[in-house]
């Protein structure tokens, strides 16, 4: 259970290991014997060689920081019938997967090794935690998986529709609502949309708002409504439905057309009002023209961005009225709205000209390429909203992206919403991704209005969504930030950029770990605010949050040339 190498990679490897999932026993005994190990160098009078900024170093610069690699072996034979989109799955929980006969030997291998991606910028607790909860997320994924296909009491056919593993009791329960639910136009072989009779039983397990929200007595209330149909044919059950099949999502709820907006308030509202600190119910969303004009940013904030921002994005939600959103539409209505949309992309004029391109016409290396370069939206996963929300029906057909030559302007059709619009560009030049932004919203409206169509909207809410969290303005605002003095110290990132009203995420967007110190933020709040007020609030946040970084390095510097100074005098 206890091993050493020396003189292989490295100096010393200290390996502790145990057959089954005792990864708790098994750290344990690893700090006592990484504790033991340093006792002994000690004794020597050596140390181990380590620097403040980088932690313990090694041969490889792949395993400085805590140099720790905790992995285990799962038996995952559902998961090992696609193995590139388990090790895409993996990638979006910051895990690496490798097959037991080897990294370049995927296929027919059931027992795989899950290991951290990340080894510095995070503790040791924290790289155990996340290949603990990753490895528990990949198990329940598997188990819904092999349910799949399966015949259940009633003689019901399930086809490739995966019912999730959640606990015995509540997957009983589900099987049961979904023997009872009645077809829908909408389903396919791959999804079924589901009756809910009664409050789902949520456990433990389920943390979305929208559990928090349709509480027994929000339920009750609404039960006139339960067999209620919005004219494309959307009901609450369908609204909920991604977050009773998905527990760990965030929101959990998902509307199917602007009329949801309307038919499900008493749900709707709480969840805008936690996700946005606005009250819809009370006050109007604030309009503002989109002018880049009236930016305000000085020369000195521009100097001291530039200092860490490595790149600038805003993104934008922009809905047609009169058309079902992606979780509710049928195949017709999803060609009809990309059929919109490629009219709408050749109006496009000087800059922002470009070409549109189908999603179903590009190559695995094209749709990864594009991937990593942040210009197109991430494959279907079931970690997804869309998974459990029936938005990936029917995929690829009818989704694609429009980009301009220099792919500083960007639009996704049929992703998550009709489309979004997206300005981006290396830097920190925010008030050239704005100016851009505006032109590229504006360039959208006019398009439709040439067709005789309109974006979805209301006076209350503002641009409307397929999920309540991109309400209102519908924009997101993100700066990637190069910070290795605040890497050390994520947790107090983290609370730093909530306490500012703003979102941390990975240098890879949601879901994912930092790579190279970098580090995403974003605006929290997208309805309530205007657009300009938005873009002055994450400003002002990486400001701040550059500050620190520079206090937090000028610390650093000054223990390591304390520590110079002490040798020397020795």
């Amino acid at each position: 259970t206890v091993a050493c190498w020396v003189n292989e990679e490295d100096h010393c490897r200290l390996i502790c290991r145990a057959d089954f999932g005792h990864l708790q026993s098994v750290f344990g005994r690893f700090c006592e014997l990484n504790k033991l190990f340093t006792a002994a160098v000690e004794s020597q009078g050596k140390t181990l060689m380590q620097r403040e900024e980088l932690g313990y170093l090694a041969a490889c610069p792949a395993n400085v920081g805590s140099g720790m690699t905790a992995s285990m072996r799962v038996v995952l034979p559902e998961l090992t019938k696609d193995p590139f989109q388990l090790m895409a799955l993996c990638e979006e929980l910051g895990l690496h997967a490798r097959s037991g006969a080897g990294a370049a030997s995927v296929r027919g291998v059931v027992k795989w090794e899950i290991w951290n991606r990340q080894s510095v910028g995070c503790s040791e607790v924290q790289i155990v935690q996340r290949l603990l909860d990753g490895v528990v997320r990949l198990i329940d994924i598997e188990l819904q998986l092999s349910a799949a296909g399966q015949d259940h009491e009633g003689g019901k056919q399930l086809g490739n529709f995966v019912l999730p593993a959640v606990t015995p009791a509540f997957d009983a329960w589900l099987r049961a609502q979904l023997l009872a639910s009645p077809e829908d136009v909408k389903d396919t072989e791959n999804f079924k949309y589901l009756r809910f009779a009664e409050l789902p039983p949520f456990t433990a397990k389920h943390s979305s708002l929208m559990r928090t929200v349709l509480n027994p007595s929000v339920f009750e209330k609404l039960k006139s409504l339960r067999g209620t149909r919005t004219s494309k044919g959307f009901t609450l059950s369908n609204a909920i439905q991604p977050g009773v099949l998905q527990p760990r999502l965030d929101v959990g709820f998902v509307c199917g057309d602007e009329e949801c907006y309307a038919l499900f308030p008493d749900v709707i509202l709480p969840l805008v009002r936690q996700l946005h600190q606005f009250d819809a119910a009370k006050d109007a969303h604030p309009r503002a023209p989109l002018d880049a004009a009236q930016l305000r940013v000085s020369d000195e904030e521009a100097r001291k961005l530039q200092q860490c921002v490595k790149s600038t994005r805003i993104r934008g939600v922009r809905n047609i009225a009169g058309l079902a959103l992606p979780p509710g539409t049928t195949r017709e209505e999803r060609a009809e709205t990309e059929g919109v949309l490629k009219k709408v992309f050749g109006t496009f004029a000087g800059e922002l000209a470009g070409k549109y391109t189908e999603l179903g016409a590009l190559g695995k290396e094209e749709v990864r390429a594009l991937q990593d370069r942040g210009v197109l939206f991430q494959s279907p996963g079931l970690l997804q909203v869309l998974e459990g929300a029936g938005g990936y029906r029917d995929w690829p057909e009818n989704r694609g992206l429009f980009v301009n030559e220099s792919e500083s302007a960007v639009c996704w059709c049929n992703e998550e919403d009709h489309c979004k619009v997206i300005a981006m560009e290396q830097g920190c030049d925010v008030v050239s991704v704005f100016r851009r932004y505006s032109e590229l919203s504006a360039a959208v409206k006019a398009g439709l209005e040439q067709e005789g169509r309109a974006l979805m909207e209301t006076e209350a809410l503002g641009f409307l969504a397929t999920c309540p969290s991109n309400v209102g303005t519908g924009m997101k605002v993100s700066f990637k930030l190069e910070l290795p003095a605040m890497t050390y110290d994520p947790e107090r990132l983290d609370k730093t950029c909530r306490f500012l009203g703003l979102v941390l995420h990975g240098s890879g967007g949601k879901v994912s770990a930092a790579q190279n110190n970098c580090w995403e933020i974003s605006n929290m709040q997208r309805v309530g605010l205007t657009e300009v007020e938005i873009v002055h609030k994450v400003v002002e946040g990486a400001l701040r949050i550059i500050a620190m970084e520079q206090e937090e390095a000028a610390a650093i510097k000054e223990y390591q040339d304390s520590l110079a100074a002490e040798k020397s005098a020795e």
